[in-house]
Parts: structure tokens; sequence; C-alpha cells
């Protein structure tokens, strides 16, 4: 057995000692190093969590600021920079400011080492790029935040190293699918993606292909400021081969639909009625919205017989009067009639022009007779009228009896009529949303309208239409518009977003609180039962209503900031959302039910009821039920039920849109 001796074993042991001691010795080191390297690599990690806080914070509490990008972008982007640089940690920037701005968030330990671009390609590299040179933020409709945390500082400083922290935040400005808080106020809107126009025999059924003679899709037109049709959405098109021969009367149907599929196929009756689609004729379906006379030249007129051949109008209302008026003669003047009308040789007015007679209705009454012009050898016929809204004008004609023998004019032809030789539009409800119409001749033909032709070939036609434009943003300088919900008749702007008005206070605790979530109608208009969730259509509200809600929704007042010089402040309580419907909305009586087309915004400069100092104007009329203001984009300063699409904030069709961190 083997035993050790103490001496021995004393030994060994302060052997065994000094090894662990050594160790120990070699190691410590090793291990303040790595405490050193962890607790400087966490406070490094913090350093980048805190500046990657920072810029998110900046970009979200900028993302409002982009309201009045629509106005005056410049303000704009001041407005968005300094709100970045409250809340996104640069001091330096901030401080730099005219007027400098207070920042509200810093940088832990080192606050003014953290360096912050916006919209810039690239991070702060110990000297600032430029600001915007990914475009400046009204431009590109986002904001982006890169922020770098200068040497990052080591809490020991035993490495002889400094990492820079870089962090970086986006947000989009988006236009909004679904949201609540909107107010139950709706507001019709003309924004098709397709229009056309269909050339129809005014005589023909509206069953039958064979009343069509010519149909074309038009494009939409980017016109040069300073155009005289710039304040329209204008579409156009070149349409060859339109069939109109010279024994029928035609007119021009246009065709204006949401549908990007819609059809030129079959019946006119088969293409009006295509989902989400609307025509607009002169009060029948087959009656075009402007009247084309087609004559022909073959042939010999008589005095018993006489062919009306060319009738043409000058003067007239709008840009493209005389064939289509924008009004009924109030404000413009009256319409110049000639016309070219064959009574043969024998009843020629030039041998005996006192006893050739030609009226017209439509207040027309006798019309003069002069050589040469218009009619050539034939002379011209010539009277004035005021457009009405159905103004169809009717030829009466009579010439002197062949071989009469009587001196005077006392032996006349019986008299002949002429049923429409012309037909000026006015536009009235029928013609909806178009405000300009002309049908102009192309080459070989002679330069002019192409509403009075000889019709015997086919003929090439150059279309423009005018629309009312969709909803813009209002000029800061604009007068306020006016918004009606109430005083009749059954159908107004009001809508009943809690559902055949069973909810708590009706409409006038909607108007306060503001609508349950409601989406963007995405199945081409339809409001087939059952709705998805939330809804995409919305009812009507019937009647009249107390001018309560406009009260209680504003009350206590709130100055009107609207002054035609800034836009007003975006957390102002006079912003409201309000529900974008179809063009139909609001024409028929009885309730009704529509799509959602979209959300726009709305700022209350004035409204029934609200009597607040500084209101614009500043005496609606009393009990009016109507509120005032500007349409104008605005980011919604929250979220809620709010869904965002991916379509980027157009900032000049007045929507509502919200910001979306996407980086």
């Amino acid at each position: 057995m083997l035993r050790l001796r103490m001496p021995e074993l004393r030994r060994r042991i302060h052997e065994q000692s000094g090894v662990t001691f050594v160790l120990f010795a070699v190691l410590l080191p090793l291990i303040l190093l790595m405490g050193v390297i962890t607790v400087d690599v966490g406070n490094w990690w913090v350093h980048q969590k805190r500046a990657q806080t920072l810029v998110d914070a900046a970009v979200f509490a900028a993302g409002t600021a982009f309201t009045g990008c629509g106005q005056d972008a410049p303000a704009a982007h001041l407005r968005i920079t300094r709100r970045a640089l409250e809340y996104g940690g640069d001091t330096g920037r901030a401080a730099a400011l005219v007027p400098p701005v207070t920042s509200y968030n810093v940088q832990e330990q080192e606050p003014n080492d953290l360096k912050l671009v916006l919209n810039s390609a690239t991070y702060w590299n110990g000297s600032y790029p430029p600001d915007s040179t990914l475009g400046y933020p009204c431009a590109v409709k986002f904001l982006d935040a890169k922020a770098t945390d200068d040497d990052v500082p080591l809490l020991f400083r035993l490495i002889p190293l400094a990492v820079d922290a870089n962090v970086h935040a986006r947000v989009e400005i988006r236009q909004i699918q679904a949201t609540n808080g909107v107010i139950p106020v709706g507001v019709p809107e003309v924004d098709p993606v397709r229009v056309a126009v269909v050339f129809v025999d005014e005589d023909g059924n509206a069953n039958s292909t064979s009343s069509i003679s010519g149909t074309s899709f038009l494009n939409k037109q980017s016109l040069p400021p300073g155009d005289p049709l710039s304040g329209m959405a204008v579409w156009r098109a070149d349409v060859a081969g339109v069939d109109l021969n010279g024994n029928e009367n035609f007119g021009a149907v246009i065709v204006a639909s949401r549908n990007p599929n819609m059809s030129l196929t079959g019946t006119l009756s088969a293409i009006c009625t295509q989902v989400d689609t609307q025509c607009y004729s002169g009060g029948t379906l087959t009656s075009g919205i402007s009247f084309i006379h087609s004559y022909s030249d073959s042939g010999s007129g008589s005095a018993t017989d006489p062919f009306v051949r060319q009738v043409e109008l000058a003067g007239g209302c709008g840009q493209s009067g005389p064939y289509f008026n924008l009004d009924d003669g109030t404000s413009c003047g009256p319409i110049l009639i000639q016309a070219k009308i064959d009574f043969g040789a024998s009843g020629d007015p030039r041998l005996d022009p006192t006893c050739a007679r030609v009226s017209a209705s439509q207040g027309v009454g006798a019309m003069t007779w002069s050589p040469g012009g218009l009619g050539g050898a034939l002379g011209t016929w010539t009277g004035t009228f005021t457009p009405a809204i159905t103004s169809v004008v009717d030829f009466t004609t009579q010439g002197k009896k062949p071989g009469s023998k009587k001196p005077d004019c006392s032996d006349l032809s019986n008299p002949r009529s002429f049923q429409r030789v012309a037909a000026p539009y006015v536009a009235n409800d029928a013609s909806g949303p178009v405000e300009h119409l002309t049908l102009e001749n192309l080459p070989p033909s002679p330069s002019g309208f192409t509403n009075s032709i000889n019709g015997n070939s086919s003929a090439n036609v150059r279309v423009t239409v005018g629309l009312v434009p969709p909803l813009r943003d209002a000029p800061l300088s604009d007068p306020p518009i006016r918004l009606r919900f109430g005083t009749g008749p059954s159908q107004t702007q009001a809508l009943d977003c809690l559902g055949s008005g069973s909810g708590p206070n009706g409409w006038r605790g909607a108007m306060v609180t503001g609508c349950d979530a409601f989406q963007i109608n995405m199945r081409n208009g339809s409001c087939a039962t059952p709705y998805p969730v939330p809804p995409d259509c919305i009812d009507s509200q019937n009647g009249n209503f107390n001018s309560k809600g406009v009260e209680d929704r504003f009350t206590p007042c709130t100055p009107n900031n609207w002054d035609g010089v800034t836009l007003p402040p975006e957390n102002d309580p006079r912003w409201v959302v309000l529900f974008v419907l179809d063009e139909l909305a609001f024409q028929q009586s009885g309730k009704k039910t529509y799509p959602v087309r979209r959300f726009a915004s709305f700022y209350v400069t004035a409204g029934d009821g609200m009597d607040c100092p500084g209101d614009n104007p500043s005496t609606p009329p009393v009990r009016s039920r109507e509120i005032w203001g500007h349409f104008a984009s605005y980011v919604i300063p929250g979220f809620g039920d709010t869904v965002p699409k991916d379509d980027l904030c157009a900032f000049d069709g007045a929507g509502a849109c919200v910001a979306v961190l996407v980086e």
C-alpha cells in the first residue's frame, strides 16, 4: 500500500496551487477583455436601438406634415423637415434651423453625436450629404430618414476602436382603403377609367346594332397650362369611317365607365347597361348630346319640293358652342343659323326673292335671304335664336308656284316642313358631367364642325369631350364651396352610416362621432349583399336634418384657420373626411345605396348653426343645412381602423391619406 508522507503531500499541493495561480493570472486579462467587449458591444447595440427609435419617431411625426403638398409644396417640405428634426435627435441641425426647433428626443450619453439626413441616398460620413437626392418628399410621397451615431462611445475606453451606428426608417404616404370616423356626408365625383363615343341613328332602335354608325374609345389628354380646356378632364380620339348617310339624323352618345373591361360591342342598350357604365344622351337613349344634320347634294329641289342642304350654327355658349352649350342663353348670346336651301331654278329666290319664304321654329321666325355666302349660287338663309334645353329647329319653306302669272306673291306653293334640321344641345341632367363636346371634320373634308355634313360617304371625325374634373385640392386663395345636407328634395348629400338611422342620436350623432369603419368598393361598383366587412356601400339619408349635428361637431368654437395664405395645421378639428360616391349619386329621389368610391378630405370654414368667429362665409343662410369649406389632401394623424392601399397619395385629388412605416 502506497502512502505519502506529509512533506511530500504538502509539496504536491503547493505545486498544484501554483499552476492554478499562474493559469488564473493568464486568464484574468482575457476575462476582463471579454467583459469589456461584451459591455461595449451591448452599449453600441443600445445606441443603435435608440437611434432606430429616433428615426422611426422622426418619419412618423413628419407624416401628417405632408398635408398641404397640394397647395404649397415648398412650405410643406420645410414643415416636414422641421417636424422630423423635432423628433429625430439631431440637435445640431435642429438648432441651426431658422427659427430653431427643440429636439424632443435625443440620443443618450452623447446626444450631439447623432446626425440625421432626409431623403438622402447616403448616410452622414464626416459631413452632411444633400437632403432630397431621392426626391423631394411631396414629389416622391415618402420620407426616408438615415441616422448615424458618430463614434459610439465605449464605456471602458480600453479598445482603440470606434464604430458608427447607422439606422434607417421610411414612411410612405398612401391612400386609404378603409377607415372609421368619416362624417355622414357624401360627394359625387366623375372619374372614369374609360370614355367612348357612340354615333347613333336617332331614328333607329336602341336594341338594334344597325342604329350604331360608329364607335370609338377616347384617350385621356394631358393639356398644357393655359389651354382653354385645362380646367376639364379632356378625352379625345380621331374616329374613322363613321357611316353618316344623307337621309337620317344622327347623334353622339358619350359613354363613361369605371369598368376597365367596358366593351363597345352589341346594341346601344347593351353598351349602356354594362357594370359601372353610364351613357349620356339627349333625354332618350337613341338621341345624342351633339346633333348631326346629315344631308345630300344629289338631285335638285323645286319651289314645291325644296331640298334643305347645309345648315350651320355659330355663337352659343361655352368652349364647344354652338352645338353643345353650357346653358340656355341666360349668360351667352344668341345662336346664328345659316342654311343652304335648293328651291330649284324656277323657285330660286334670285328670280323672285320676295316670294321665297323660310321660317324656323325655336323663335327664329322668318329668315332672310342674301346672295352668295354659305349657299353659293343658291344664296344663304339667315336667322337667330336663343338656345334652350330642348332646342330643335324645324324649317317651313314656301316659294312662288312654277308658272304662276300673278305679279305678286299671292300664289305660293303649299308649305313644306323639314323636321330637325338643327338641334343645338344645352347641358342638363341628361348630359351629366359633360361640359364640352365637339365633333370636327378631319381631312379630306373641309375643316369645321361635323354637325352639318354631306353624308353620302363615311366621315372621319375628331371627337373631343370635356368632363367635370375629379375632386381637386383647392388653391389657398379659392373661395369656399358649399356642401348641402338638407332642405330637400328627399335626396341630399346626407348619408346613413348607422343603418336606417337606427344608431344613437341618428344622423346628428354620426356627425359628431363619425361613422364606423367603411372601405372602398372593389366590386366594380356592385352593392349586392352580403357586404364585406367593413361595408363598401352606404345608404342615402333622406329628409331634412336639424343643424344641431354641425353645431355639436364644432362646439366649442375653434378659429377658421383657412386664411388664403397658409394651410391650417393638420391637428385643426375643422378637418373632416367625407365619402366620395359616383357621379349619379343624389340625382334620384327615394332611399338609394351607393358604392364607396374613395374618401376625401375637407376643411370646414363655416356651417349652418356654427356661428364661430372668423367663419367664411361669416353669415351662411339661416337653417340652410349646409357646410362650407375647401377640399385638400390630408394625412390623418391616427390609425384606428385605417387600412392603407398600395397606391401612394396623389396630393392633388383631395384624398384622405395615411403614413405607413415601410422600412
